[in-house]
């Protein structure tokens, strides 16, 4: 029995041997089959199946470089920190010691943003250029004369900026006045002892009055980048000065019968020329870069005066010239308003 048993053990043993190859290989099978499994596409709840794209690879780089850069970061952050600190603690230890420690840093400096500005706009390019075109009202006095006013007071302008502050240019002005006179035709019958030639009601006479002004003028602005732009200035000028008779007095004419009076219908006047200068101040006002207002007082004498009624033969010419010669000697103050036009 013993013999039997252990010759069924041998041929066991012997079965088991020839078998095990098979075993073992069927063992690798269901583990390469269960690697399969966990290394095929993955199933999605809808069945579908799942692979991995180029574009799913290149999201998870972004991502790993988005984290080590952001550790990166925090890193510099730190380590600035730290040097500030110790920065810091060293100016505190220096002011407890009573000295002053710097400390130089090798360290790489962190990365500054360089903010490029957008270029400006170009300015548009100043005008230089004026025409004003101005009028006024302007007031006689003199010796004679006492605030005589202007019926027309007009002119125009032309000028140029030669610099931001200084302005040239050339100018006419044209004003007219109308004159009652009672005094000279009354002094003249005073003047032969007609002490009752003032109680005449006609000896009233009209005068016209007439000045053509040429002249070049400069002004200094006291400021250059402002709507409102106040100035001095100065000009010289010519004038063409002319006086005559609108209306002659019937009693004056009905006496001046053999005292060398022009008595006919011609109209007596009186002309002559002068140089004159001109002080001004005012102010500019710029509305757009095109259109302006221009506001100015100006204040004018005359250097020469060309009527002259001594040895004058004709007494109307004579009377003329006399008040022409008042007017050419007064002063001459005038508010001006001008419309500026620049181009």
């Amino acid at each position: 029995m013993k013999t039997t048993s252990k010759k069924t053990l041998a041929l066991s043993l012997v079965a088991l041997f020839a078998l095990s190859p098979s075993v073992i290989i069927a063992q690798d099978d269901l583990i390469n089959d269960a690697q399969g499994v966990f290394n095929s596409d993955q199933i999605d709840i809808d069945g579908q199946f799942r692979k991995e794209t180029a574009a799913d690879r290149v999201a998870k780089m972004r991502k790993k470089l988005e984290e080590q850069n952001e550790q990166m970061v925090q890193k510099k952050i730190e380590d600035i920190r730290v040097r500030n600190e110790q920065k810091l603690a060293n100016q505190l230890q220096g002011a407890f010691n009573g000295q002053q420690i710097d400390t130089v840093s090798t360290g790489q400096a962190a990365v500054q943003k360089v903010e490029v500005k957008a270029p400006e706009a170009p300015k548009a390019q100043e005008k230089k250029n004026k025409i004003i075109p101005s009028f006024g009202v302007t007031q006689f006095n003199g010796e004679n004369i006492d605030g005589f006013e202007s019926t027309i007071n007009a002119g125009i302008q032309f000028e140029n900026m030669i610099t931001e502050r200084i302005a040239v240019g050339l100018g006419v002005q044209y004003t007219t006045m109308e004159i009652t006179d009672t005094n000279t035709i009354n002094n003249f019958g005073n003047n032969f002892g007609f002490n009752n030639f003032n109680n005449f009601n006609n000896n009233q006479a009209e005068i016209d009055y007439k000045n053509l002004n040429l002249n070049v003028n400069g002004k200094f602005f006291l400021s250059a980048d402002a709507k409102i732009k106040p100035f001095v200035g100065a000009a010289l000028g010519y004038n063409r000065t002319t006086v005559e008779y609108t209306k002659k007095p019937t009693t004056f004419n009905n006496f001046c019968n053999g005292f060398n009076c022009n008595n006919n219908n011609d109209v007596p006047s009186a002309s002559g020329s002068n140089i004159s200068g001109t002080a001004l101040i005012g102010a500019e006002v710029d509305f757009t870069d095109t259109v302006g207002l221009a506001l100015d007082v100006r204040y004018t004498k005359a250097f020469t005066a060309s009527m002259d009624p001594e040895g004058e033969q004709n007494q109307d010419e004579r009377v003329l010239k006399s008040i022409g010669k008042e007017l050419e000697e007064s002063d001459q103050a005038s508010l001006n308003l001008g419309f500026i036009i620049k181009f």
